[in-house]
């Protein structure tokens, strides 16, 4: 019951600055109307490892909560990481893309951690027009296959997905400890 306290904290958390960030644009420009339509590309880590500790209740109400910060006219796109099924999400209300979620999400597998999803969700990011504010969320427990007590290669590989400085922004959300 504390680590599932904990957890939902931490995700408050992050969700908070996750706001803070996608709402600077247009605050910086002094006019929210003139800020940028975004394109938010998630990685849901479904492996294993996040059944445990009350995780993924964790990702998946930080997922609800993030896609209810976006409006309308902005695009979630959603990967799995152990799954080449993604869906395309824009046009609709917070409760209407809350309810195509939910028919995402599956139950939990016992499948591992590849890096590959995340991967093809930063190349396929890259490809769209740079007239959104483009960015890419992981949310994951933080042990990838390959890269498990390797901190400084999991930095480079995300460093790796921004050829350009303003290409798009990366955000991580670890869930648990």
């Amino acid at each position: 019951m504390i680590r599932i306290r904990h957890a939902r904290r931490v995700v408050a958390v992050l969700l908070a600055l996750l706001l803070v960030c996608f709402t600077l644009p247009g605050l910086a420009s002094g006019n929210m109307l003139g800020a940028k339509r975004k394109y938010v590309h998630l990685v849901l880590d479904d492996s294993g490892s996040m059944m445990g500790d009350g995780k993924w209740t964790a990702a998946c109400y930080a997922l609800q909560s993030l896609s209810a910060m976006l409006s309308a006219e902005d695009v979630l796109v959603l990967y799995r990481l152990n799954s080449f099924d993604t869906v395309r999400l824009t046009g609709l209300s917070g409760s209407e893309r809350i309810a195509q979620i939910n028919l995402f999400l599956p139950p939990m597998s016992d499948g591992k951690t590849p890096i590959a999803q995340v991967q093809q969700a930063a190349a396929d990011l890259a490809a769209v027009p740079d007239t959104y504010d483009k960015w890419l969320v992981v949310v994951a427990d933080g042990v990838f296959d390959g890269f498990k007590s390797k901190q400084a290669k999991l930095l480079n590989e995300f460093r790796s997905y921004k050829p350009g400085a303003d290409t798009f922004r990366l955000a991580y959300m670890g869930i648990g400890s």
